[in-house]
């Protein structure tokens, strides 16, 4: 429960902080990242699969951070959960928006069901979908390659695989290094903040 992981949890408090810094910040680059691949037109053929694995990792990631919003359990998470869930009585057809509702609360109202249900979606559910589609957008980023700049790349077409060899970044270990990298220096930021 979140009181001993802050009281008697070695590192606790500190752990926490940085699982809700990097949480808000993954949101941040999540969207800036799309808006950068649609305004450069990196969604269209043949990364348009790779388009919709990050479009859904997106919905994912925001679906991640509501159902951890409630995990505290405060009043602050039991107010934002009981209007974001009421949201879901908006749902065409009338009938399936509070049958969807019931089932994401375990009943009528906010309770101690809604909790355990929000726990299992933030720590086993969403976390092994979102792994799987990770893995696919990952893998579909490598085998069609990263786009160019538009001044290098007609929009559209897959001109990646025609960079000459000296100018050629691969995954491993060039991009994997600089990833790396930027890991380490985020984490000291998150860690700082």
């Amino acid at each position: 429960d979140m009181i001993r992981i802050l009281s008697a949890a070695p590192f606790g408090q500190i752990v926490r902080d940085l699982h809700r810094l990097a949480a808000e910040a993954l949101i941040v680059v999540a969207v800036l990242h799309l808006a950068r691949t649609f305004l450069t037109g990196s969604y269209k053929g043949p990364r348009r699969f790779t388009w919709v694995t990050g479009v859904i990792l997106l919905a994912l990631t925001l679906l991640l951070s509501f159902s951890g919003y409630l995990l505290p359990w405060d009043q602050l998470a039991y107010w934002a959960v009981t209007i974001g869930t009421s949201l879901a009585d908006k749902i065409p057809p009338a009938s399936f928006g509070a049958w969807l509702k019931t089932i994401v609360l375990g009943g009528q109202q906010v309770s101690g069901d809604t909790l355990l249900r929000f726990y299992m979606l933030h720590v086993l559910l969403l976390p092994l979908v979102a792994t799987i589609f990770m893995a696919t957008h990952y893998f579909k980023v490598v085998r069609a390659g990263l786009s160019l700049p538009s001044a290098e790349e007609e929009v559209g077409r897959d001109t990646a695989r025609r960079i000459p060899v000296e100018r050629r970044r691969y995954t491993i270990p060039d991009v994997l290094s600089d990833e790396i990298v930027f890991l380490s220096m985020v984490s000291l930021a998150l860690l700082a903040a």
